[in-house]
Protein backbone atom coordinates (compact mmCIF):
# COMPACT_ATOMS: atom_id res chain seq x y z
CA UNK A 1 0.00 0.00 0.00
CA UNK A 2 2.86 2.28 1.05
CA UNK A 3 5.09 1.77 -2.60
CA UNK A 4 1.69 2.81 -4.62
CA UNK A 5 1.20 5.89 -1.96
CA UNK A 6 4.69 6.65 -3.52
CA UNK A 7 4.27 5.79 -7.13
CA UNK A 8 0.82 7.95 -7.09
CA UNK A 9 2.31 10.64 -5.56
CA UNK A 10 5.25 11.04 -7.97
CA UNK A 11 3.53 10.61 -10.57
CA UNK A 12 0.89 13.46 -9.41
CA UNK A 13 3.94 15.57 -8.94
CA UNK A 14 5.14 15.18 -12.25
CA UNK A 15 1.71 15.75 -14.28
CA UNK A 16 1.49 18.98 -12.10
CA UNK A 17 5.06 19.90 -13.12
CA UNK A 18 4.62 18.95 -16.02
CA UNK A 19 1.10 21.04 -16.34
CA UNK A 20 2.61 24.41 -15.17
CA UNK A 21 5.96 24.33 -17.47
CA UNK A 22 3.81 24.20 -20.29
CA UNK A 23 1.85 27.27 -19.18
CA UNK A 24 4.71 29.12 -18.49
CA UNK A 25 6.10 28.20 -22.20
CA UNK A 26 2.97 28.97 -23.91
CA UNK A 27 3.00 32.18 -21.72
CA UNK A 28 6.22 33.11 -23.37
CA UNK A 29 5.09 31.54 -26.62
CA UNK A 30 2.36 34.50 -26.83
CA UNK A 31 4.99 36.82 -25.83
CA UNK A 32 7.33 35.60 -28.82
CA UNK A 33 4.25 36.04 -31.02
CA UNK A 34 2.99 39.65 -30.29
CA UNK A 35 6.30 41.07 -30.42
CA UNK A 36 6.93 39.90 -33.96
CA UNK A 37 4.69 41.52 -35.93
CA UNK A 38 5.82 44.88 -33.23
CA UNK A 39 9.16 44.22 -34.28
CA UNK A 40 8.28 43.96 -38.21
CA UNK A 41 6.25 47.41 -38.00
CA UNK A 42 9.05 49.01 -36.37
CA UNK A 43 11.32 47.99 -38.65
CA UNK A 44 9.52 48.91 -41.20
CA UNK A 45 9.66 45.71 -42.41
CA UNK A 46 5.90 45.96 -42.62
CA UNK A 47 4.35 49.61 -43.58
CA UNK A 48 2.57 51.44 -40.54
CA UNK A 49 -0.75 53.19 -41.06
CA UNK A 50 -1.95 51.00 -43.99
CA UNK A 51 -5.76 51.58 -44.06
CA UNK A 52 -7.45 54.64 -44.59
CA UNK A 53 -10.86 54.86 -43.03
CA UNK A 54 -13.93 57.02 -43.26
CA UNK A 55 -14.80 59.12 -40.19
CA UNK A 56 -17.90 57.07 -39.01
CA UNK A 57 -15.73 53.58 -39.46
CA UNK A 58 -12.86 54.87 -37.45
CA UNK A 59 -14.54 55.42 -34.67
CA UNK A 60 -16.56 52.17 -34.94
CA UNK A 61 -13.09 50.32 -35.20
CA UNK A 62 -11.84 52.23 -32.27
CA UNK A 63 -14.85 51.88 -30.50
CA UNK A 64 -15.39 47.72 -31.10
CA UNK A 65 -11.31 47.58 -29.68
CA UNK A 66 -12.56 49.03 -26.50
CA UNK A 67 -15.52 47.62 -25.65
CA UNK A 68 -13.61 43.81 -26.95
CA UNK A 69 -10.70 45.25 -24.32
CA UNK A 70 -12.87 46.03 -21.44
CA UNK A 71 -15.18 42.73 -22.29
CA UNK A 72 -12.22 40.23 -21.99
CA UNK A 73 -9.89 41.49 -20.04
CA UNK A 74 -12.17 40.84 -16.95
CA UNK A 75 -13.34 38.10 -18.27
CA UNK A 76 -9.84 36.74 -18.17
CA UNK A 77 -8.90 38.24 -14.87
CA UNK A 78 -11.78 37.13 -12.57
CA UNK A 79 -13.99 34.00 -14.76
CA UNK A 80 -10.63 31.72 -15.50
CA UNK A 81 -8.54 32.43 -11.83
CA UNK A 82 -8.39 29.01 -10.18
CA UNK A 83 -6.23 28.40 -7.60
CA UNK A 84 -5.30 25.07 -6.28
CA UNK A 85 -6.08 23.65 -3.03
CA UNK A 86 -3.66 20.62 -1.40
CA UNK A 87 -7.34 18.93 -1.51
CA UNK A 88 -7.46 19.02 -5.45
CA UNK A 89 -3.79 18.11 -5.92
CA UNK A 90 -4.42 14.13 -6.29
CA UNK A 91 -7.45 14.75 -8.92
CA UNK A 92 -5.89 14.64 -12.01
CA UNK A 93 -9.70 15.89 -13.93
CA UNK A 94 -9.22 19.12 -11.95
CA UNK A 95 -5.33 19.47 -13.02
CA UNK A 96 -6.47 19.23 -16.90
CA UNK A 97 -9.44 21.78 -15.95
CA UNK A 98 -7.10 24.16 -14.08
CA UNK A 99 -4.45 23.69 -17.34
CA UNK A 100 -7.72 24.57 -20.03
CA UNK A 101 -8.79 27.39 -17.94
CA UNK A 102 -5.10 29.04 -17.78
CA UNK A 103 -4.98 28.68 -21.46
CA UNK A 104 -8.33 29.76 -22.35
CA UNK A 105 -7.21 32.96 -20.04
CA UNK A 106 -4.13 33.37 -21.83
CA UNK A 107 -6.02 33.17 -24.80
CA UNK A 108 -8.41 35.77 -24.16
CA UNK A 109 -5.54 38.34 -22.95
CA UNK A 110 -3.65 37.79 -26.12
CA UNK A 111 -6.79 38.63 -28.92
CA UNK A 112 -7.09 41.73 -26.84
CA UNK A 113 -3.38 42.58 -27.42
CA UNK A 114 -3.15 41.18 -30.95
CA UNK A 115 -6.60 42.72 -32.37
CA UNK A 116 -5.27 46.15 -31.10
CA UNK A 117 -1.59 45.73 -31.84
CA UNK A 118 -3.38 45.36 -35.33
CA UNK A 119 -5.56 48.04 -35.53
CA UNK A 120 -3.55 50.31 -34.54
CA UNK A 121 -0.46 49.48 -37.17
CA UNK A 122 -3.62 49.45 -39.42
CA UNK A 123 -5.32 52.47 -38.75
CA UNK A 124 -2.35 54.62 -36.56
CA UNK A 125 -5.09 54.53 -33.66
CA UNK A 126 -3.87 55.53 -30.06
CA UNK A 127 -7.05 54.44 -28.39
CA UNK A 128 -6.11 50.94 -30.03
CA UNK A 129 -2.43 51.30 -28.55
CA UNK A 130 -3.63 52.21 -25.05
CA UNK A 131 -6.16 49.09 -25.39
CA UNK A 132 -2.87 46.79 -26.49
CA UNK A 133 -1.06 48.33 -23.33
CA UNK A 134 -3.96 47.39 -21.08
CA UNK A 135 -4.19 44.06 -22.28
CA UNK A 136 -0.42 43.79 -22.22
CA UNK A 137 -0.59 44.68 -18.37
CA UNK A 138 -3.24 42.14 -17.46
CA UNK A 139 -1.29 39.50 -19.24
CA UNK A 140 1.34 40.14 -16.86
CA UNK A 141 -0.77 39.30 -14.34
CA UNK A 142 -1.45 36.04 -15.69
CA UNK A 143 1.96 34.20 -15.08
CA UNK A 144 1.61 30.31 -14.34
CA UNK A 145 2.95 30.18 -10.65
CA UNK A 146 3.80 26.97 -8.90
CA UNK A 147 1.35 28.03 -5.97
CA UNK A 148 -0.42 25.72 -4.02
CA UNK A 149 -2.27 26.99 -0.87
CA UNK A 150 -2.93 24.42 2.18
CA UNK A 151 -6.48 23.92 2.90
CA UNK A 152 -7.28 25.33 6.59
Amino acid sequence: YRKKLLILNFITHYMKKNIFQRQQMLFWILIAVVLLPVLLFETAVLSKGGVTLSGTMQYFTEVAGVFITIGLIPLALKKFNTTITTAQINDEAFLKRCRRACEIRLMLLFVVIMLNIGLYYATDNNSALYCALAGALAYLFCFPKNRITEEK
